[in-house]
């Protein structure tokens, strides 16, 4: 570690890492090896899940063997990842709309925190996942879907979301998250005819089936991997 600033002279070939959005301050001054960075991790959230935008994500970066003393090298680039993700949430009846209006979803198993430098090796204990405290309502968005997005951290574990309908409950297990990936998540449901009993000649139990698409995009927008249940 060192402190800034410095004379470029005295740097030579060096490994830069940065931190961005971290909420304590002093526990980063305090850090004096690449081993306490490693094993630093991100603020907690609560099971409200007060992951917000606003408020900005944790973030870093690295770059490796960076040569200070070459005169033709352009300053230092380093990108910043999010350590959380995206998942974005839609919920549509294909063959009636507004067969349900008030729908919502609940969240299982995210992670309470994540490790700011990316390290496959670090995984969570599993005290340290948790499930939101309530369902999140889905908004109407005036032409048939039903929709949200929230944010959780990235974890070792994948997350199960539960979908909460008028006319039926439904659940979906979902990728592991990866640090600064979207992760669409499709659901559409139907009757399923097939599962349907009768109770008398002049009515019928209805019996729904929920089919699920997640699209994986990366932290450049590329799809890195889509599929349907």
């Amino acid at each position: 570690m060192i402190t800034l600033p410095v004379d470029p002279a005295d740097l030579l070939v060096k490994d830069i890492y940065v931190v961005a959005n971290y909420d304590n301050q002093a526990t980063l001054n305090a850090l004096t090896t690449l081993d306490q960075l490693n094993a630093l991790h991100t603020p907690e959230v609560d099971k409200t899940n007060n992951l917000d935008p606003l408020n900005g994500f944790c973030m870093s970066g690295s770059l490796v063997g960076f040569d200070f003393t070459d005169d033709a090298i352009q300053p230092a680039t380093i990108p910043l990842e999010r350590t959380c993700v995206k998942l974005r949430i839609s919920l549509t009846f294909p063959l009636d709309p507004l067969l349900s209006t008030t729908n919502s979803y609940l969240i299982q198993r995210a992670a309470t925190y994540t490790y700011v430098m990316e390290n496959v090796t670090n995984v969570l204990p599993q005290e340290d996942y948790f499930n939101f405290a309530a369902p999140l309502p889905l908004t109407y968005d005036g032409v048939q879907a039903y929709t949200d997005i929230t944010y959780v951290y990235e974890a070792s574990q994948a997350p199960v979301i539960t979908l909460y309908t008028t006319v039926q409950d439904f659940t979906a297990y979902l990728p592991i998250p990866r640090r600064n990936y979207l992760y669409d998540i499709a659901m559409e449901v139907y009757e399923d005819s097939s599962l349907s009993t009768t109770r008398s000649l002049f009515s019928r139990l209805r019996t729904y089936a929920c089919h699920y698409t997640v699209t994986t995009y990366d932290e450049q927008g590329r799809m890195v991997e889509k599929y349907t249940k």
